[in-house]
């Protein structure tokens, strides 16, 4: 059905996104705490 395909490809965005944001933003917070070795990026 065209309604769920349109559903799976709006989550498989986010998805992507989320994976793509995800990291830098804990490395943001890495480098805001001094938390340096956790993250390189």
């Amino acid at each position: 059905m065209y309604y769920k395909r349109f559903i799976f490809n709006c989550i498989a965005f986010f998805i992507v996104l989320f994976l793509h944001v995800f990291p830098r933003f804990i490395c943001h917070l890495c480098i805001k705490g001094n938390k340096a070795p956790a993250c390189r990026y």
